[in-house]
């Protein structure tokens, strides 16, 4: 509607056709029901892109993930906000984006006895050189080169589903 505000709705349905979680520790039915992975998950975000001067653009974001599985104590509900700033300097750029998030789970675990709690924690920071060393492969100028590097760490309040995770890429991409 001729601003920067964007909207954006994803929903994805997840099917686990051979579920066993908890098969091996005795629990009952209904115990092992609450495992059930299968489900749709909606998530929504809203986002609103500040440019400053012509290479410079800050883009906060609020997004919200409900995940409507079998299993009540696998369905979540969640909240993130992210923050992303990115240059964009003649042949260079880059991007650097940072996120935190909360997710409360709608039932009791049956195999730790509590309600799953999580935060997470994001942060990535990437470099792009567009046409690299004045390379144009077959005419076409609109790819560049990237290198990348993010962490993200999710803390839950059950120690079994703590993770995080560090990562490195170098890579190409293109524009259409």
């Amino acid at each position: 509607f001729g601003s920067a505000m964007q909207a954006q709705y994803t929903y994805r349905h997840a099917t686990v056709d051979r579920e066993e979680s908890g098969s091996l520790l005795g629990l009952t039915p209904g115990d092992a029901g609450l495992l059930r992975r299968t489900g749709d998950i909606h998530q929504g975000e809203i986002r609103y892109a500040f440019m400053f001067g012509r290479a410079h653009q800050l883009t906060p974001a609020l997004v919200y993930t409900r995940e409507d599985l079998q299993g009540r104590a696998m369905s979540a509900e969640g909240y993130e906000l992210k923050l992303r700033y990115a240059l964009r300097a003649g042949a260079m750029g880059a991007v650097v984006e940072g996120a935190i998030g909360r997710s409360l789970h709608d039932e009791r675990n049956p195999i730790f006895g509590r309600t799953e709690a999580d935060t997470r924690y994001a942060v990535s920071a990437t470099l792009l050189y567009r046409t690299p060393f004045g390379w144009e492969p077959f005419g076409y100028r609109r790819w560049s080169l990237f290198a990348t590097v993010g962490y993200t760490a999710a803390r839950s309040n059950i120690s079994f589903y703590s993770a995080s995770i560090f990562g490195t890429g170098l890579g190409l991409s293109t524009e259409f």
